[in-house]
């Protein structure tokens, strides 16, 4: 069904279309005459076997500027195409296919409504609030969010103090006098999570005298670099420079920049002036980082694929030594180290550190699970294709293809050596919005592996929800040490509050040395008398993800401020 524009105000049009149509699409052209550099067959052939009607909206013309504003209203994007199912964005053209793939087009015979990557619970409070008045569902939407997190915030602290007010017997062995030791719960969480983080650092030490390699690979083959950008022309010779002056010579950067953001696009061609760098407009698969990977690997024919952020500032020896780990293994993931160049900075730097290189050490060795990233990634075009790629439907599309990676038995290896460094968040809105968007990301994708189960591949399948579960039920954990705390210091043991304390300096502390030693980042300063404080801030922005996914996440994401 095609439909043209017939109303004055564009706004109210794009409104009405989203609402009263189930599939509907905004594109340049129409079904027959495509423009948005997608065939006919890619941007519709997901609808064949649907019952529903797939109406198109071609917004070319003069007030082509007044659709993109009104659409970003609803999607937080300005990119076309655009497609809205039941409602909802869901990205561009090419999400039809994976909506279809997932049976996400078929009606909900239970409900009357499609699933469209929400549970049924989010579908019935989504439904609740707008039963209470559509006018005012988004703020009844909002206040219900806040409150439900307030609420939850108070329950985990009550349930954490009462836990950590249990007494705890236990035996002594014979050798230590065979008697009993009555121990406050609390206490036992201090010694556990000490006991986590040492041993984490004691796997990670090791880790890195194993992968730390001079290595070089003699292999001549090509690899493709591919630099995905939105809004990232102040910081987009980083990337490109630092991947230009590398040590591997049969190198091509690839810059896929989005039609919109003509800022990128003029910074990216002045950058292309070396024959090595080329740049493409993402016109296939608009709207998203994953889709703009997976267009690069479609236009380009290499043997290795490699994948690097904008602001990454990328080591001359990492590519090569990364290939040459590639005749042992599918993907190789490199280390990225937020700059700790301020006091958000500074932050993100041990938040990596202590979540990203310790949390995750003894939770690698026992399931064999091993993140694969957007970012800092050289890999076998076959294992990219064997996957199918990243999925432009993930807020954190880096977490469903380790996934998706885990599942598939395909051998990821991590490379400590010849880190890259990147930008970390620079203010506090900065943080805890990124932050929010990884968890509520986290989420979705648990969310997904948790349907995955009802057609698993292997044992890695129901291995996975409980992999991702530990990532952001972990929340509840961290928040929890919290009341713990209030417990030891009520109970006059605040002498062993310093076990945790310890270690977690300690660790951080080490860290930093090893970056330090590295070149990799300047001195070593007194930040990491902070890294205590990591574990509670994260698991308030992950609990907070979680509440908003079910409640008012409405498919957007936030970005970042780069290049200050």
């Amino acid at each position: 069904m095609e439909d043209s524009r017939s109303e004055q105000d564009v706004e109210e049009f794009v409104e009405r279309m989203i609402r009263n149509n189930y599939i509907v699409i905004f594109m340049r052209g129409d079904r027959e005459v495509s423009k948005c550099g997608s065939s006919d067959s890619e941007l519709f052939s997901a609808t064949n076997d649907t019952d529903e009607e797939v109406v198109t909206v071609d917004v070319l013309g003069d007030n082509i500027e007044d659709f993109k504003e009104a659409l970003e209203s609803h999607s937080d994007r300005s990119t076309i195409p655009q497609v809205f199912v039941d409602g909802e964005f869901v990205g561009g053209g090419d999400m039809l296919g994976k909506l279809k793939e997932r049976g996400e087009l078929e009606q909900d015979c239970n409900y009357g409504m499609p699933s469209v990557g929400l549970d049924r619970l989010q579908v019935q409070l989504r439904t609740w609030a707008e039963r209470l008045s559509s006018s005012e569902s988004s703020v009844f939407q909002s206040t219900l969010a806040k409150t439900v997190f307030a609420t939850l915030v108070t329950i985990i602290i009550a349930l954490g103090y009462i836990q950590g007010s249990l007494s705890i017997v236990l035996a002594l062995p014979t050798l230590l006098g065979g008697s009993s030791v009555v121990l406050l719960q609390a206490v036992i969480a201090c010694f556990t999570i000490s006991g986590l983080f040492v041993i984490s650092t004691v796997i990670l030490a090791s880790q890195l005298a194993i992968t730390e390699s001079k290595s070089i690979s003699k292999d001549s083959s090509p690899v493709t670099a591919i630099v995905p950008v939105h809004q990232d022309e102040s910081v987009l010779h980083r990337s490109v420079k630092t991947l230009l002056d590398s040590n591997y010579d049969n190198i091509r950067v690839v810059i896929v920049v989005e039609p919109d953001d003509e800022a990128s696009a003029k910074r990216a061609q002045e950058l292309a002036d070396d024959e090595r760098v080329e740049v493409l407009v993402n016109t296939r698969y608009s709207g998203s980082k994953a889709g703009a990977i997976n267009y690069a690997a479609e236009e380009t024919d290499s043997e290795y694929l490699a994948v690097f952020d904008a602001d990454e500032r990328v080591d001359p020896c990492f590519i090569p030594s990364a290939v040459a780990k590639l005749g042992d293994c599918d993907v190789v993931q490199g280390r990225t180290i937020p700059e700790p160049d301020g006091l958000v900075e500074m932050v993100a730097y041990y938040e990596s550190v202590i979540l990203g290189d310790l949390s995750k050490r003894v939770l690698s060795v026992v399931t064999d699970f091993t993140m694969a990233a957007s970012r800092t990634i050289v890999m076998r075009r076959e294992t990219f294709e064997e996957v199918g790629g990243y999925d432009p439907a993930m807020l954190t599309e880096d977490y469903a293809f380790a996934f998706e990676c885990y599942k598939a038995d395909v051998d990821v290896l991590e490379h400590f050596s010849h880190a890259s460094t990147i930008e970390g968040a620079h203010s506090v809105r900065d943080w805890w919005g990124q932050r929010k968007r990884w968890m509520t990301g986290y989420t979705q994708v648990l969310h997904i592996t948790l349907g995955d189960c009802l057609s698993p591949k292997n044992y890695r399948t129901y291995l996975s929800p409980l992999i991702c579960a530990g990532s952001v039920l972990g929340n509840l954990f961290m928040l929890q040490l919290v009341s713990k705390v209030a417990v030891l210091v009520m109970n006059g043991g605040i002498s062993w509050i310093t076990l945790p304390v310890l270690a977690l300096i300690g660790s951080a502390l080490a860290i930093r040395i090893y970056d330090s030693r590295a070149s990799r980042i300047e001195g070593i300063g007194v930040g990491y008398v902070v890294a205590p404080l990591i574990l509670p801030l994260y698991s308030l922005a992950g609990l907070k993800a979680i509440v908003e996914y079910v409640l008012t996440w409405d498919g957007g994401w936030y970005s970042v401020v780069k290049g200050k």
